[in-house]
């Protein structure tokens, strides 16, 4: 269980650090392009925390995958900037909500078979 923990920990302040670093570059660059960055840097980073055996890459690609989803929530004022006015609270929500029904149906239909990792799939039950 501590274990667990520290890893929690050690996502979270990547998720601090990924929200305040992108963040702030999404001011100086641009919103469009820091979700583009922050998607380029996920892909070679998404193997080592979905794919790690031991606690230790776990906790890495967990702080790395962390900076990279956090640094690019910047998505839901660039949504809310691209959208109509008269939907302009409505679309970021619900595009987002779409999203966890798709994730929630592939869940549902995953055959199961996964290499051992040191953690459970989140659509295991």
């Amino acid at each position: 269980m501590n274990t667990a923990i520290g890893i929690a920990l050690t996502y979270n302040i990547g998720a601090i650090i990924g929200g305040a670093l992108l963040g702030g570059y999404s001011e100086r660059l641009s919103q469009r392009r820091t979700i583009i960055l922050a998607a380029a840097l996920g892909l070679p980073v998404a193997p080592l925390f979905a794919l790690s055996t031991t606690v230790g890459w776990l906790a890495l690609g967990s702080f790395l995958i962390q900076v990279c989803v956090q640094g690019a929530w910047v998505i839901p004022a660039h949504l809310a900037e691209l959208s109509p006015d008269a939907i302009r609270g409505f679309y970021p929500r619900v595009t987002y909500q779409l999203g966890n029904l798709i994730a929630a149906f592939t869940c549902r239909s995953s055959s199961g078979s996964r290499p051992a990792t040191a953690i459970p799939s989140p659509c295991s039950s």
